[in-house]
């Protein structure tokens, strides 16, 4: 069968059908030694990565397909477009919730402390290996399970979508205390290979995402530090932004965009396109999106078939991580 078709057209069939975060790939591996080695450049197009176990696994077997690529001297695999899912009942995190006890609450610290350390090296790890050639990125994170900081450098990365936080790559110098009482060890302190917040000299001179034009936030209810705070410091992160998206916007966030708006000198100086979706359920949020100003010159582009309802529940969140998971498909 493999035979009555050119290779060159299996080459597009596998690029076309590893978009679904990996099962595919996985899949193509095992029917042949034939279709393995014609596959291999492309198994890795999509990942789909949601425990610190399963990153583990997939450094592993990444690694050893670049060194098989590099031996059988066919091109390398590239990780193009990764979707990280950290969410309560889907990671290999659990959640404090309920009625609690000092027993349980001093477990949960030591257990959570140990996955810290476990997701800082092992996520920095993912992310220097496949970094150079990683174009889109989708991370999915609940306020019941905080993601400590990691540093990276993705110099290709076009799309970041993130739910909820940034606090996954921004951590600001004497920040406030955490007004939520979420018990997280990540507030007050940094896993190797991280040693620190933001050096703003630094990511002055090399920016982490200096390709970035698209960046797509969704609101959360219980963001650890205020958006005034930290979306100024994406102009800096990703200095020619083109495209800000910003779902399920409530007050604060809204607050943050108008200032940044305002500001004498643009925060966002290539921004093109603004897109605000507001909170429904909020009617102060509606008539905050309805006042902003948008910059001179940029769209104003508000599509009307997303659903843009998000809260801070579990169950609920899962809304937006299925909308998420067929957009990052979508766009690939």
């Amino acid at each position: 069968m493999l035979s009555a078709v050119p290779i060159e057209m299996w080459r597009i069939i596998f690029a076309y059908a590893c978009i679904d975060g990996g099962r595919t790939g996985i899949a193509l591996s095992s029917v042949s030694k034939l279709v393995r080695t014609l596959s291999t450049p492309y198994r890795f197009h999509s990942v789909r990565l949601a425990t610190t176990r399963g990153i583990s696994k997939f450094l592993t077997c990444y690694r050893i397909a670049v060194a098989a690529a590099a031996a059988e001297e066919i091109d390398t695999p590239r990780v193009r477009h990764l979707l990280l899912s950290f969410l309560p009942g889907e990671t290999d995190m659990i959640c404090l919730e309920g009625p609690v006890v000092g027993r349980d609450v001093y477990s949960y610290y030591e257990a959570k402390e140990a996955w810290n350390r476990r997701f800082a090296e092992l996520t920095s790890n993912l992310l220097s290996l496949v970094g150079s050639h990683l174009e889109t990125m989708t991370v999915l994170q609940s306020p019941g399970i905080p993601l400590p900081m990691i540093r990276c450098q993705l110099p290709a990365l076009r799309e970041l979508t993130l739910l909820g936080d940034d606090r996954l790559f921004v951590r600001l110098p004497g920040e406030p205390p955490n007004a939520y009482g979420l018990l997280e060890p990540s507030d007050n302190t940094f896993y190797p290979p991280c040693t620190g917040p933001l050096d703003f000299d630094a990511i002055s001179t090399a920016p982490c995402f200096p390709a970035l034009r698209r960046l797509h936030i969704v609101d959360g209810e219980l963001k650890r530090v205020p958006w005034e705070m930290t979306l100024p410091v994406w102009a800096k992160l990703a200095p020619h932004l083109n495209i800000l998206r910003i779902s399920c916007a409530r007050g604060p966030v809204l607050r943050a965009v108008q200032q940044t708006l305002r500001a004498p000198v643009p925060t966002f100086p290539t921004l093109c396109v603004l897109e605000i979706h507001p909170a429904s359920e909020d009617p102060e949020s509606v008539a905050l999106a309805a006042e902003i100003s948008f910059p001179k010159g940029a769209d104003r582009t508000v599509p009307q078939d997303i659903p843009e309802k998000i809260s801070s529940r579990a169950g609920d969140a899962c809304t937006w991580r299925q909308r998420l998971e067929w957009e990052w498909q979508n766009r690939m």
